[in-house]
């Protein structure tokens, strides 16, 4: 039987059962406790802050925005921060240089400073380009939940967050009091998947809570042993596509002090091939550091008026490798990048209609050399180069009886590049199961070090967006929402690299304009058995992009590496009170990319076939006592075979996707109440 039709016919057997279960428990025939912590309700009112600062329930928050909680990541089984987020409409992921996967957002590619991460408030951005490397990073064991903005954050963030912010929000010392354990083992047909370790634990008293956490993990983000590209065959060894990660999280509050620091110590094995004819195998790393902190402290003038001060430091080592290309040919890349940031806000509930935020903000940014050499230096002919930037920040949020108004701004004047201005405002409404929203927004993409040092005259690309959403809540147990978005970037910075023997050269411009627009749509049905999630999105890039290097010369509705349709459904039902079973099923459309170059030294164009990724998980909590948590399952079930591929046309071949993984978790708590 072909694949394709076993897909169908699991697909459709999912949605027969679904639908017999969730008529069952509409007429009540189901008698039991309520087995899912998590209702539509609860959903609905779940507090988050990473839109406004001041905490608004999700139907309110002037963002397009998807919570994720600890309880969606414990069902399917999560193993790491990708397999949380491709659950998430118009989100999909790239390939980048030295084998780095990056994020993209509504069929934008948003890798190098266009998607901002956060973890507990700290910028987890590495800071010469501006990205992050999403695959097999941050142990999804320690979330409490996330708060996912697709569309600008800008006005509140700055330059990171142009196209979406992802906050993570760690457990401590409020969720639990105690130690909690754990590991997971998965196994791919040629080699191990993952292989991870981590405690948690917390203590509170009346006036202080203390948080540690820790992680060691080692994974194979592939194991292909052979990969073809036109016609010639690359052979992989074990270590080439491994992945290394040291997390280690602590937070400490004490009445109105607080402080988090946050080690980050991400390696990954890489290999490129350019052009159908070189490749890097996976004999060197490279090496992502990051160091973390803040400082805060809440001053409560009265019970309107809150002023916090606030102190960041960011370290960081993004990027090192040393490898030699050929027997002539060295690379060694090796910078420290640091980032010191000084902050205060003030946030005053003028009644309970009106709240205003305001604040001011300096950075600093600082990079070195720690290669020693001639041509280690930045364009102003040292080894070392900084940057400063100061911001001024105001928000309203007025509750009126026709509609709640959120009126943002934020401006920024950095030393080098000038003035970025960023405004938004957002009308939204909720009537009893009934949610609108109007979102109106400027955001900026702040050019980074290398940006800057690759091109002096770079400036902030610009980027214009509308939203509407719509939503209802139809019962307790079921709800839909749905979002149209129009998206338009002016002046896009664009990275270009060109590999030619033996010479890798790269450059930043500011391009043509591009952008997309669409629809995203969520549905939830939650009762005492059932959860179930489906979502869809759909963009299209027709008459919005000018940037060659990102356009399918064959589709112009389509960019480069994304997917125009995204389908996902996520089923899971409670089998007994302690033993819980998960489907998802993960579907992206057919994609294009570069994979090689024909024999006068053009890139080749290739669609590749649809994507479609299967999980099933089982669960059982309190093995043997209430403390054991143990589960069991299989990522990729039908073992697809797609690549990562670069959402720009850079020489780069794509990478290939984790194959199929069983895999293990088993979990132990000691907790006080």
């Amino acid at each position: 039987m072909k694949k394709s039709t076993v897909i169908l016919l699991s697909i459709f057997t999912l949605f027969v059962t679904t639908n017999i279960l969730i008529a069952q428990n509409t007429n009540d025939s189901l008698q039991s406790s309520d087995l899912y912590e998590m209702s539509i309700e609860d959903l609905l009112n779940i507090s988050v802050s990473v839109s406004t600062v001041k905490e608004l329930k999700t139907r309110e928050v002037p963002n397009i925005i998807t919570v994720i909680t600890q309880e969606d990541i414990k069902n399917i089984g999560a193993n790491d921060l990708m397999d949380v987020l491709k659950l998430v409409p118009g989100v999909s992921f790239g390939l980048d240089v030295e084998s780095s996967i990056g994020i993209s957002m509504r069929g934008l590619w948003g890798h190098e400073g266009k998607v901002l991460i956060l973890v507990d408030g700290q910028e987890m951005n590495e800071g010469l380009f501006a990205c992050f490397n999403y695959s097999q990073h941050i142990p999804v064991e320690l979330i409490k939940k996330i708060e996912i903005i697709r569309g600008p954050g800008s006005s509140i963030y700055g330059g990171y967050a142009e196209l979406g912010v992802i906050n993570i929000i760690t457990k401590d010392g409020n969720d639990y009091t105690g130690l909690q354990m754990g590991t997971t083992y998965g196994q791919m047909a040629n080699n191990f998947g993952h292989a991870n370790a981590y405690f948690n634990y917390g203590m509170k008293n009346d006036k202080t809570k203390f948080r540690l956490s820790g992680f060691y993990g080692e994974g194979n983000r592939s194991d292909k042993e052979k990969l073809e590209v036109y016609g010639k065959d690359y052979y992989f060894n074990k270590t080439d596509f491994l992945a290394k990660q040291l997390f280690i999280n602590t937070g400490f509050e004490h009445k109105n002090l607080k402080a988090r620091f946050v080690i980050d110590d991400y390696k990954n094995n890489s290999y490129m091939i350019f052009n159908n004819d070189v490749k890097y195998n996976g004999s060197y790393n490279s090496n992502y550091l990051t160091l973390a902190g803040e400082v805060k402290y809440d001053f409560k003038i009265n019970d309107k008026l809150k002023i916090t001060p606030k102190i960041n430091f960011k370290h960081q080592n993004p990027w090192k490798a040393d490898y030699y290309i050929n027997d002539s040919s060295y690379y060694d890349f090796n910078v420290n990048y640091q980032k010191a940031l000084a902050n205060i806000m003030c946030n005053y509930d003028m009644n309970e209609n009106i709240n205003i935020l305001g604040g001011v903000e300096y950075y600093l940014d600082y990079s070195k050399y720690l290669t020693k050499g001639d041509e280690y230096i930045f364009y102003n002919g040292k080894d070392n180069i900084s940057f400063n930037n100061i911001s001024q920040f105001a928000q309203l949020l007025m509750k009126t009886r026709i509609v709640n108004i959120t009126l943002g701004e934020r401006i920024d004047k950095h030393n080098m590049y000038g003035t970025s201005f960023a405004p938004r405002i957002g009308l939204t409404k909720v009537v009893d199961k009934f949610h609108a929203k109007a979102l109106f927004s400027k955001a900026f993409r702040a050019p980074s070090v290398y940006n800057i040092d690759y091109n002096q005259d770079i400036v902030p690309e610009n980027t214009y967006v509308a939203e509407l959403e719509l939503g209802y809540q139809f019962n307790k147990k079921m709800m839909f929402k749905a979002n149209l978005f129009e998206i338009t970037i002016d002046d896009p910075i664009i990275y270009t690299a060109v590999f030619e023997n033996y010479e890798y050269t790269e450059q930043y411009i500011n391009s043509n304009k591009t952008g997309s627009r669409g629809i995203e749509v969520e549905y939830k049905y939650i009762d005492n058995k059932i959860n179930l999630s489906l979502g869809y999105s759909y963009s299209t890039t027709q008459d919005k992009n000018e940037v060659i290097e990102y356009r399918v010369p064959v589709n112009g509705t389509v960019l480069l590496g994304a997917p125009k349709h995204k389908f996902i459904a996520n089923f899971g039902i409670k089998i007994s009170k302690n033993i819980n079973a998960n489907t998802t099923y993960v579907f992206n459309d057919k994609r294009y990319g570069y994979n090689g170059i024909n024999s006068n030294g053009n890139s080749i164009l290739k669609e590749f076939d649809q994507m479609h990724d299967v999980s099933l998980y089982l669960a059982y909590d309190n093995l043997f006592n209430k403390n054991i948590n143990i589960g069991i399952g299989v990522r990729n079930l039908f073992d697809d075979q797609s690549l990562y591929l670069q959402p720009y046309d850079g020489g780069l071949t794509g990478y290939p996707m984790m194959s199929r993984e069983y895999f293990v978790k088993l979990s132990y708590s000691i907790t006080k109440k």
